[in-house]
C-alpha cells in the first residue's frame, strides 16, 4: 500500500458572522500498488529500466562527496552493521 497524504483549502461561510473562512482539510489516500514483475501483459515501456544517472565511477565518487559534507565519523568494522 502506498499512502499520499495532503490537504485541501475550502471556503465556507461562517454562520454567525456571514464572513467567509478559509478551512484547511487534511486528508489520506490509500492505493494498493504492485511490482511491474507482478503484472503479465502490459505494454514495453512499463518494463524498460531507467538509465543511471552516474556511470559506476561518478556514482562512487558522488557518494564519497554526500558523505564527507556530513561530517560523521563513519567507521567500518565488526561484524554487526548499524549505526548510533
Amino acid at each position: 500500500m502506498v499512502v499520499y497524504a495532503n490537504s485541501i483549502t475550502r471556503t465556507e461561510t461562517d454562520d454567525k458572522t456571514g464572513e467567509d473562512i478559509d478551512r484547511e482539510i487534511h486528508f489520506m489516500k490509500g492505493y494498493t500498488v504492485f511490482n511491474v514483475e507482478q503484472i503479465e501483459g502490459l505494454p514495453a515501456h512499463y518494463y524498460a529500466k531507467p538509465a543511471p544517472r552516474f556511470n559506476p565511477i561518478q556514482r562512487i565518487a558522488h557518494a564519497e562527496q554526500f558523505f564527507a559534507a556530513l561530517n560523521a565519523d563513519i567507521r567500518q568494522g565488526g561484524t554487526q552493521a548499524y549505526y548510533a
